[in-house]
């Protein structure tokens, strides 16, 4: 009897003795995380752990602990589940801190969905680093493999009744975590007392809250905060509102563009390196960019991000629908938001009311940001890439079909057609990673972060530079009446903190817009604006007529012609703003119609599709 007892007492001390050594090393791993985060600030770290932020980083490592009891049921061993977990936790935490590096923002569960696309993301990071993964992958695997050996069944054997248990109770706990920024969720209910949630910049979430509460704020959630006094009523205030607004617009217009092709032309990375002050560059990488921005209408683009965010801003430019809104729940919509694209006002809606062929172009892969679906769900005609391609060539070493290349498809694509064109273009000549790209580039730099980066980016711009002039050339002879919208999409990520503070946000969100025709038409000055607002200098330009959509995008264009997420460019109001309560009464007006109408139309009732908010009245 008592061999018993003490038998009994044996397993109750080790499986104490396995939990808590399993909740240490979730605490380890945490740490492990943050400290990647926090870029190896210990002192930070220490701070957060034992000062500000000590409740969170403890709840924080409980779901650790969650997957650690998981991965323990799953495997029947309690140090492989801990190996793994931390093997796992380390490349999290590696690929969080080269994507802050290079993009100036943390990782997010979006990010994921681009695992497919693994070789290209690996092609932006040192060589270095790739082997430094691969031997990590080898080894974890012998370890792994050599732990199952040599400690599954003489330290950790459990009844499978038991793992079962474990293993459904923790399956079921990570699920309901992941369920995070679902209504009445409590594991949110207990970290929002004490984390403080920063909507404005993910990079301050992740950064003042720990890599785990930043990484569960960003899971799939509504995609628009359910704004005050939304209603059927309150909506249907909103589409008189602008029904009338629409009705004063097309009392002067009379055109819905059915002879004109529109191009848009969105140039991965391309910017202005005279704009940003403190770098030293040995001449102009584009000079004639510059010109014909002088003949033509021109300003420059409120990017939505830094260093990255393509998807983000073709998204804006398609659409109309701003990040901001969205901003707090949604990171990436291509990939978060796939199911509801179908839905969305696109300029595609539009044309093909005017008989448009519409082609996307992407001389690239199919699966970065799902543009396949997302492209057929926009009711795209077709969708080109790097495998359907005519013209293919590169540009030295470069590895991403050119500039030249992709201009020439443009050509291509609208003499083949016998309609008139909406051609949507996303190059990639431009993309990171920069060096070793041309050997034997003319320019100089000095200023950034990475100089040896920045001069073969310049050369990138050079052949962007020559390539459109080309196209527009051409262009000004093409027999059909064509207008292009081109712009950068944002700034390269090389420049380095101290460049990004001495010009502060707004100068490394701007870059370069210039719409070109090769007709005559009004040209009327732009500034600053964001790319939701293209689709009203498209109409403006050709007399088009509104939807009381596009209404209500012209009079927010009126108060706030350019607005992201901490960056609100408010018409004479003379400073960037930072919130949206340092606005007018006014222009939170004209944002609180916005809002419910993207609400209404992402999460509510859709009560102004029905009403005819998107279409021209007949």
């Amino acid at each position: 009897m008592l061999g018993k007892e003490t038998n009994s007492k044996r397993k109750i001390g080790k499986v104490l003795l396995y939990t808590f050594f399993a909740m240490g090393m979730a605490v380890l791993i945490n740490l492990i995380l943050q400290l990647f985060q926090l870029n190896f600030d210990i002192d930070h770290l220490m701070a957060q752990v034992f000062h500000s932020k000590t409740l969170l980083f403890f709840l924080s490592s409980a779901i650790i602990f969650t997957i650690i009891l998981w991965f323990t049921a799953l495997f029947g061993n309690l140090y492989l589940s801990f190996f793994v977990t931390l093997i796992l936790s380390v490349v999290i935490g590696i690929a969080n801190q080269q994507k802050l590096m290079f993009r100036g923002e943390p990782l997010y569960p979006s990010d994921f969905d681009l695992i497919k696309s693994l070789p290209f993301l690996l092609s932006m990071v040192s060589p270095w680093l790739i082997v430094l993964l691969s031997l990590l992958i080898i080894a974890t695997t012998i370890i792994s493999i050599f732990i199952y050996k040599k400690t599954t069944f003489k330290h950790t054997r459990v009844n499978y009744f038991i793992r079962s248990v474990i293993f459904v109770v923790a399956s079921m706990l990570i699920y309901y975590v992941g369920q995070f920024n679902q209504p009445e969720n409590y594991v949110k209910a207990y970290f929002d007392k004490n984390a403080y949630w920063t909507t404005f910049s993910q990079q301050m979430n992740y950064e003042g809250n720990g890599f785990i509460p930043g990484f569960l704020y960003n899971l799939n959630a509504p995609a628009v905060e359910l704004p005050e006094g939304y209603s059927k009523e309150s909506v249907k205030q909103v589409v008189k509102k602008y029904q009338q607004k629409a009705v004063e617009i097309n009392n002067a217009r009379n055109n819905q563009l059915e002879d004109i092709n529109v191009v848009y032309i969105m140039n991965e990375s391309f910017s202005d390196p005279l704009a940003i002050e403190g770098m030293t560059i040995s001449k102009d990488p584009i000079p004639n960019t510059r010109k014909l921005m002088e003949e033509n209408q021109s300003g420059k683009v409120l990017s939505q991000g830094y260093g990255g965010g393509t998807a983000n801003n073709e998204f804006e430019a398609l659409t109309g629908i701003s990040m901001e809104p969205l901003a707090s729940n949604i990171t990436t919509p291509y990939i978060q938001l796939t199911k509801q694209i179908e839905q969305y006002p696109t300029i595609l809606s539009y044309l093909k009311e005017s008989n448009h062929f519409t082609t996307a172009i992407h001389p690239f892969n199919t699966t970065m940001y799902k543009r396949k679906d997302v492209y057929s769900s926009m009711g795209f005609d077709e969708f080109v890439n790097e495998d359907t391609m005519y013209h293919k060539e590169i540009k030295e070493n470069n590895r991403y079909i050119s500039d030249e290349s992709a201009y020439k498809e443009i050509i291509t694509r609208m003499e083949e057609t016998d309609k008139k064109d909406f051609i949507h273009l996303v190059t990639m000549q431009n993309h990171t990673k920069y060096t070793g790209k041309y050997p034997n580039t003319p320019f100089h730099a000095s200023g950034s972060a990475d100089d040896e980066e920045a001069i073969n980016y310049y050369q990138d711009l050079a052949y962007s530079d020559d390539a459109l002039k080309d196209l527009l050339g051409y262009l000004d002879h093409f027999k059909e009446k064509t207008m292009v919208v081109f712009w950068g999409d944002h700034l390269p990520g090389f420049y380095g903190y101290d460049l990004m503070e001495k010009n502060g946000r707004q100068v490394m969100h701007e870059t370069p817009l210039m719409i070109y025709t090769n007709y005559q038409y009004e040209e009327k000055s732009m500034e600053t604006i964001s790319p939701i607002f293209f689709v009203n200098h498209i109409l403006s330009a050709n007399k088009g007529k509104v939807t009381p959509y596009e209404a209500l995008l012209f009079e927010l264009e009126k108060k706030l012609p350019a607005f992201e997420t901490g960056i609100y460019i408010e018409k004479d109001a003379g400073e960037m703003k930072e919130k949206r309560n340092q606005l007018s009464e006014e222009t939170n007006e004209l944002l609180s119609d916005y809002d419910k109408i993207l609400y209404d139309l992402s999460v509510g009732s859709n009560y102004a599709e029905k009403l005819g908010f998107y279409n021209l009245s007949k």
